[in-house]
C-alpha cells in the first residue's frame, strides 16, 4: 500500500471505511495511524465501567502523539453510574511523569 498519499486523499479513503478496515489502516505506517486517530477520538470520553475506562484513558497518555490528539479532541469526560450522568469539562489533558 502506498504511504506517501496526501493527507486530503488518506481522509478520504478512511471516510469510506468500516471500523475493523479503519484499525487495520492505521497499522500501515504512522502517517497512516495519525489520520485514522482522529476518527477514532470523540470530543466526549464516556466512562461506565471505571476500572476498564478509567484505565483506557490512562493507556491514551502513555503515547505522546496519542495524547496530544487527544487533548485537542476531548472536550469533556462523561461518567455514567447507577445515580446519574455526571460531565467534567477537559480544558487540557496532561500527563504527569
Amino acid at each position: 500500500m502506498v504511504t506517501n498519499l496526501p493527507y486530503e486523499v488518506k481522509r478520504l479513503i478512511y471516510n469510506h471505511v468500516d471500523l475493523e478496515t479503519l484499525k487495520s489502516l492505521r497499522l500501515v505506517s504512522t502517517s497512516w495511524a495519525a489520520v485514522g486517530l482522529e476518527l477514532l477520538l470523540l470530543p466526549s470520553f464516556v466512562v461506565k465501567s471505571y476500572s476498564l475506562d478509567v484505565r483506557r484513558l490512562s493507556d491514551i497518555g502513555v503515547c505522546p502523539n496519542v495524547s496530544s490528539q487527544a487533548a485537542r479532541v476531548i472536550k469533556t469526560i462523561k461518567f455514567y453510574n447507577s445515580v446519574g450522568v455526571f460531565s467534567l469539562g477537559v480544558n487540557r489533558l496532561s500527563r504527569s511523569t
